[in-house]
């Protein structure tokens, strides 16, 4: 039996189907998974492991290793002919949650060579986006570099069936197949057809398989109908909005693999949503001495902010009067206008004082007019920026393209975008993004 019919054969009944729907949902593309212990370290056990793909499953159908020195010479007797290779070997598969032994077993009982592979005895069906793992534990105290080759298929066509284990999990009223009574004629049976022959045989004889009762024709149009349209409904839930989140970076990163057919995405690049952040500043730093006059701070940049509350910390105190305005800056002209005075109320002893100023005077950049008649002090003043309300802006923009995708070249897609479109066979999609980004994938059948 050739190795495409064994993995149909295998898919079938794994997924509790004939031969011919197996066929009609699954095609088959030639393909090798390797795992590679470069090296394996003398007496030691290592783990590796392969990963299939989220839009296919995978079938091993024949495996193979070399081993050479950890030097990359061939080991006589071990890589040429190999009769004895000093490892033992665990295969698991995460999709079914089990090992393909009860104990390590000799190397050579998996992996022939690359001209006389290990025949499986029948094709391991592995489940998309599932993990196939190899445990190696090395017998002498010597290092080699073994490479380890999975030789098989990968399995495209409805995901959604390997997910759900085949039909079985559909509504019992879901037939996929009438049963019918026609026996053969005997001149048919024993002679074959000779001349012209009129056969009349009994028509089908189609029932419900709960109550076993006859269908009429009325009755079993009715069902096609409804199982069409379970079928259907299955294909879209599996297939035409299977989601994938998929982490965008600076360089181009792989968003869609190659398909062996035709199909539609929707490739969505999300808004985020941001609550506003509490920012402190220093406005006149510790141990600043305020002399006898006019004071003025820096400007304050107090946009996208939607209040304040000043702090001022007296460290020497002054015989006064000492007063603190705030002033907000006219965009136009450039000069300030003075918006609330005094907003500590002329303290003048040593301690620690807050000015809760609102939204007043918050609206592009501000800054404070400290006055000291008398006597200089020493403090500190500082502003705490409290948050408008939350939002949602527009993320980094991701760029897509082939594999060489940069920002200059690649087609823009904005954060909060959305773009429908369909990609040819064999033909993988790159994205770039300004920033880190994570972007929504449906894929469609």
């Amino acid at each position: 039996m050739a190795d495409e019919d064994r993995v149909i054969q295998a898919i079938a009944q794994r997924l509790g189907m004939n031969g011919r729907q197996a066929q009609k949902l699954f095609t088959l593309d030639p393909f090798t998974f390797v795992i590679n212990f470069l090296p394996l370290a003398a007496s030691n056990t290592a783990t590796d492991n392969f990963i299939t793909q989220a839009d296919s499953g995978f079938a091993i159908v024949k495996t193979a290793f070399t081993i050479a020195s950890d030097v990359n010479v061939l080991v006589a007797n071990i890589s040429d002919t190999p009769k004895y290779a000093p490892q033992v070997i665990t295969l698991s598969d995460s999709g079914s949650g089990r090992d393909l032994s009860n104990a390590p077993v000799s190397i050579n009982t998996y992996f022939g060579t690359g001209q006389e592979p290990f025949i499986w005895c029948r094709a391991k069906v592995l489940d998309p986006n599932s993990t196939f793992t190899a445990r190696i534990q090395n017998l002498v105290a010597t290092a080699f570099n073994i490479r380890l080759s999975f030789h098989g298929f990968k399995i495209f066509g409805d995901v959604g069936v390997f997910k759900s284990r085949g039909y079985g999990d559909a509504p019992m009223w879901l037939n996929t197949e009438m049963t019918f009574r026609a026996p053969v004629p005997d001149d048919i049976l024993q002679t074959g057809i000779i001349g012209r022959q009129t056969a009349y045989y009994d028509p089908y004889d189609a029932r419900n398989r709960e109550t076993d009762k006859l269908l009429d024709n009325n009755e079993i149009l009715r069902y096609l109908l409804r199982n069409s349209d379970i079928d259907i409904s299955l294909r879209t839930i599996g297939n035409a909005f299977f989601p994938r989140s998929i982490t965008i970076g600076t360089g181009p990163t792989e968003i869609i693999a190659p398909n062996r057919s035709p199909r539609g995405y929707i490739l969505i690049n999300p808004n985020t949503t941001v609550s506003g952040v509490v920012t402190d500043v220093t406005v006149f730093p510790a141990g600043t001495v305020f002399p006898v006059g006019v004071t003025n701070s820096a400007a304050v940049n107090v946009s996208g902010h939607g209040g304040a509350t000043f702090i001022l910390d007296i460290t020497e105190a002054t015989a006064g009067p000492m007063s603190v305005d705030l002033q907000t800056q006219d965009p136009i002209s450039g000069n300030w206008a003075t918006v609330q005075t005094d907003i500590f109320s002329g303290v003048v002893a040593i301690g620690t004082y807050s000015a809760p100023v609102g939204s007043i005077g918050i609206d592009q950049f501000a800054r404070l007019v400290v006055t000291v008649a008398g006597d200089s002090f020493t403090g500190s003043i500082a502003a705490i920026l409290k948050p408008q309300l939350s939002g949602t802006i527009a993320g980094p923009t991701v760029f897509l393209g082939s594999a060489d995708v940069n920002t200059t070249i690649g087609y823009p897609l904005l954060g909060g975008q959305i773009e429908r479109f369909q990609l040819r066979e064999n033909t993988p999609l790159f994205g770039v993004a300004t920033g880190a980004t994570d972007v929504r994938l449906f894929e469609l059948q």
